[in-house]
């Protein structure tokens, strides 16, 4: 992996501890798009 990185300058890793509030809101959003095709489906 970091021999690729090396060779591709454009790319950078970050690394973002899974507590993070930023994933929470994403799985929340997620959840929600979720929720509404289940729903939609379930019709």
């Amino acid at each position: 992996m970091k021999a690729w990185l090396a060779k591709h300058p454009r790319f950078h890793m970050h690394f973002t501890p899974t507590s993070a509030s930023c994933l929470n809101q994403v799985e929340r959003f997620f959840g929600l798009i979720t929720d509404q095709r289940i729903l939609r489906f379930g019709r």
